[in-house]
């Protein structure tokens, strides 16, 4: 506060004069002469020597005439020679005693009168630079000189700290923090100091001594990413003491070794409901926790979800729509919580095996009922499910379709999305086996046959449907695509990673989801009014095996695979947890499924597979997506030198843009927009903000700088609807003058 309290005096002054002198003859307020470039002068001179005076005194005189000048020196005004007359008949401001001048400006300004000594006013003039008065009521009441923000600042470079405040705020910051540590910090490394008030701020949590102080510290400290590294920094220093009861630290703690212990802990008493159950609320408090997530301990979420569920529920369930039901509503939460800490524990066979346990256990509870309806009730929903879509919607529509996208990462891949468009969330019953070619022919067409590649599948397609249908890869999507009206767009295939990785396929889940997130959004940018999202099947995890885990079953004149099996004759009495269907695939009349998670006995790799009958690969995501509202704003807009910007000469290329008319309604009389440069699909800059009014021609010009040919799309700013497109290509032989061309 100070330096504005300093800045608003220079300021009076000068407009009183146009020379202003400022004296501070003991050189202690460089620190608000840092300032000084905030003041609506012309010149700051400092001078510190006679002869210095003599050249100011001309340079004014010659070259500032009738100008505001302001001049610093450390010259008394009486052993002023040649400035003495500005200071005089102009303005002048003398700091003789710094303390001096601090008290009676907090006097002035906030009505009170401190004191303290000399050096402990200067300090709090010093700390009191860039704060508002709020700091100085803090001072008046008896609060802390020092803020959290000062303590965090301190610990992040102490010595840069201490350089830079002074050595009147270094000995008022060591008094006053030598209150918190439990030895005196004084005459110590500025390191040493901030390692000391780093730990006191650790034991002050883990041993809840109540300093209120030390408290907020630590809040802002947690919720600062600017000082998360820091903060990383001081816990890897910190030894926890040995004593500490781990279940009486603070949930929002930032030691990893606690979770641990904790986690270690659940583990061992996985099988003690009553345990548990009593300790649900605390892992449930941990686990909202934001910190979790910088020290990677965000797996608490999914334990929580994992021992919060109550089996007791399915005896609720009736019949396989209600198990569905059931499903969709609690039990994908389990399946998605479990490939979370999969991923997370996958390296760490002592964590996961437990948990693992745990979640087949009540996994085989809900096949247990989802078995019981399913031979007799379940009807597949997945045939001819592309035809519906474009049958049933107007374009332009977009279809992403997935592969191995299932029901729960859908849900993943809503939650991101859920406050940014309307979306239309339900299940679909797909085809079995529950595999590649024979699903996404299901998708494609209603008939019985099998297409093995895209081609043919698609080639059927737009046979029946007799429409233009375009099908691209979505990460080839941008910007700069263009809209067509009938779009498929497959997505990543998780079969051919899975395949290559088995269940270390799981890491790239994260980046699969984050994509389509991306990539829903660039569809509407392009203009699509509705995007929908499908799959071919959803997956399941059989984890971690031993040999004895894995189902042996001979079939004659078939075949064996990890989820299910062929054969052409009938076999007879079917092990324990196998169904068979009469079922025609192929060659094949007969299929049969495990009821587990169980794999078949076979010579390829196990963990990440699909193929059986389970509502984790069965139950496929349908989502229709729609933003809340069409945009309002009609007004066109459009590039009206798309000529011209194919072939500019020169480092500056020039958009002229034009509004169309008014359509006749309040929202379009202007519109904002932006202009996104793109290249090989990806964005390397954006305009600011431009505001066209209806009827409106406008030029704006841009330099070439990261490419000489590259596309500029037109968007509005808020809604992000494309509006126009062109391309920009610079013309680099003319404008060599005709230097480059060949004779």
């Amino acid at each position: 506060m100070l330096d504005k309290w300093f800045i608003e005096e220079i300021n009076n002054k000068l407009k009183q004069a146009n020379r202003l002198i400022i004296i501070d003859e003991k050189q202690k307020a460089d620190f608000l002469f840092d300032c000084l470039k905030k003041v609506k002068t012309d010149k700051i001179f400092t001078v510190s020597s006679e002869i210095e005076e003599l050249k100011t005194k001309y340079d004014i005189e010659k070259n500032y005439f009738g100008e505001k000048v302001l001049v610093i020196t450390y010259i008394p005004l009486d052993k002023l020679k040649f400035l003495r007359e500005y200071a005089e008949t102009g303005a002048c401001l003398q700091i003789k005693y710094l303390h001096r001048y601090i008290q009676s400006k907090v006097q002035e300004k906030m009505n009170f009168d401190i004191n303290l000594s000399a050096e402990e006013i200067i300090a709090l003039g010093k700390l009191s630079i860039g704060k508002g008065k709020e700091y100085w009521k803090r001072i008046k009441t008896k609060g802390g000189a020092f803020t959290e923000e000062d303590i965090l600042s301190f610990l992040a470079e102490p010595k840069k700290y201490f350089a830079y405040s002074g050595m009147e705020v270094q000995k008022f910051f060591i008094e006053f923090m030598s209150g918190f540590t439990e030895y005196s910090l004084e005459n110590k490394p500025a390191e040493t100091i901030a390692k000391e008030i780093a730990f006191a701020i650790f034991e002050n949590l883990l041993y809840k001594k109540k300093s209120s102080f030390l408290n907020q510290i630590y809040k802002q400290w947690v919720d600062s990413k600017k000082y998360e590294s820091v903060l990383q920094l001081y816990v890897k220093k910190y030894v926890l003491p040995s004593d500490l009861d781990v279940w009486v630290v603070p949930l929002n703690h930032p030691f990893k070794d606690i979770d641990r212990e904790w986690l270690e802990e659940v583990i061992q008493h996985l099988n003690d409901r009553k345990w548990l159950e009593e300790k649900l609320p605390f892992i449930e408090g941990r686990a909202i926790q934001p910190i979790t997530t910088m020290l990677g301990v965000d797996y608490w979420k999914d334990i929580f979800t994992l021992f919060d569920y109550n089996p007791e529920k399915l005896t609720q369930i009736c019949n396989l729509n209600e198990a569905i039901e059931h499903y969709k509503s609690m039990f994908y939460k389990i399946d998605q919580s479990i490939r979370h800490l999969y991923t997370q524990f996958l390296s760490e066979k002592k964590i996961l095996q437990p948990l693992q346990d745990y979640y087949r256990r009540i996994l085989q509870l809900f096949l247990g009922k989802w078995f019981t309806y399913f031979q007799e009730q379940y009807q597949e929903g997945h045939s001819g499910l592309l035809k519906k879509i474009i049958k049933e919607n107007k374009p332009p529509v977009a279809i992403i379709l997935g592969d191995a996208i299932s029901y729960e990462v859908a849900q993943e891949i809503v939650k991101g999305i859920a406050t940014e468009y309307k979306i239309k969330d339900t299940v679909l019953c797909g085809n079995y086996p529950s595999i590649t070619e024979n699903n996404m022919s299901r998708i494609f067409t209603t008939s019985e046959g099998i297409f093995k590649t895209r081609g043919e599948r698609e080639q059927i397609l737009l046979k029946e449907l007799k429409q233009d249908i375009k099908f691209n890869n979505l990460d080839e999507l941008s910007i700069s695509s263009v809209q067509e009206n009938y779009t498929v767009f497959y997505a990543a295939d998780m079969d051919r990673i899975s395949e290559k990785e088995g269940q270390n396929a799981l890491k790239y889940y994260n980046k699969i989801i984050k994509n389509i997130q991306e990539k829903i959004e660039c569809l509407f940018k392009c203009g699509y009014k509705k995007v929908f999202l499908i799959s071919d099947h959803g997956f399941v995890l059989t984890g971690l095996l031993e040999e004895a885990d894995k189902i042996g079953f001979e079939v004659l004149q078939g075949e064996k695979f990890e989820r299910y099996c062929f054969s052409k004759k009938k076999v007879d009495n079917l092990p324990v947890h196998i169904i068979g269907f009469k079922k025609p695939y192929k060659e094949f009349e007969y299929i049969y499924f495990s009821t587990t998670l169980n794999p078949f006995k076979t010579s390829g790799p196990y963990g990440f597979s699909h193929g059986g009958i389970t509502p984790q690969e069965l139950l496929i995501p349908y989502l229709q997506i729609e933003k809340f509202s069409e945009d309002v704003n009609k007004l066109q807009i459009e590039i009206i030198n798309k000529d011209e910007l194919g072939s500019v000469v020169g480092d500056i290329y020039p958009v002229r843009l034009k509004a169309g008319i008014n359509p006749g309604d309040i929202f379009s009389s202007e519109r904002k927009i932006i202009i996104v440069m793109v290249k090989d699909k990806h964005e390397f800059s954006q305009s600011d903000v431009i505001t066209l009014h209806e009827e409106e021609e406008i030029i704006r010009e841009f330099n070439f700088y990261a490419h000489d040919e590259f596309e500029i799309i037109v968007l509005d700013a808020q809604s992000k609807t494309r509006l126009d497109s062109g391309r920009v290509k610079r013309n680099i032989t003319r404008d060599l003058g005709g230097l480059g061309e060949k004779e």
